[in-house]
């Protein structure tokens, strides 16, 4: 695989490896009225904590049954190698960056594509009907998966991936990025 394939960037806007799902309802309300959350027009949605809550249920489910050892309820997320789409989304803010090779694969599992595909609305208003979409995968399939349907979408197959964290990453297993708006001129 590439180089950026064997790097997972989890992007935030304050505290790492934090989620909005951990928090009581006020909470969680509180924070999304604040409008402070950066990126996807879905987090707009009135539906949104309820989309989020049946998908994630979803995906500790299967993540159980291939074996996962889930250390939390609710995952954190990355993806494969840094994104300038979602880096332009979140500046200013920061990327923090993890060896693929050293998560632990029992509480590491991924999805191809954005996991919100499991909702069957996000997935038809997005064509999100890829044949390898809503099944999560161990780790340990990872390149498999990327190896059989690279370029299917036209974008390398690293590029679709989606990881889900079951574990608190500590300091010590990222690197942090800062990311700063970038002013190009001619």
């Amino acid at each position: 695989m590439p180089p950026d394939a064997r790097i997972a960037v989890h992007y935030a806007d304050g505290p790492p490896f934090r989620s909005m799902m951990d928090l009581d309802p006020a909470q969680r309300a509180a924070v999304l009225d604040a409008g402070r959350i950066r990126g996807a027009d879905r987090f707009r949605d009135s539906r949104y904590v309820d989309i989020r809550s049946r998908v994630e249920d979803e995906l500790y489910r299967q993540f159980r049954e291939t074996r996962g050892v889930p250390l939390r309820v609710r995952p954190h997320y990355a993806i494969l190698g840094r994104s300038a789409r979602s880096e332009a989304r979140r500046v200013p803010g920061r990327a923090y960056v993890l060896s693929v090779d050293r998560l632990p694969a029992a509480c590491v599992s991924f999805t191809w594509g954005d996991s919100f595909r499991f909702d069957d609305g996000f997935r038809l208003a997005t064509g999100g009907g890829h044949p390898a979409s809503r099944r999560v995968y161990p780790l340990d399939d990872l390149p498999d998966v990327i190896a059989r349907w690279d370029g299917s979408t036209g974008r390398p197959g690293w590029q679709e991936i989606e990881l889900q964290l079951w574990s608190d990453p500590q300091p010590d297993d990222y690197a942090v990025i800062e990311l700063k708006r970038v002013d190009v001129r001619s």
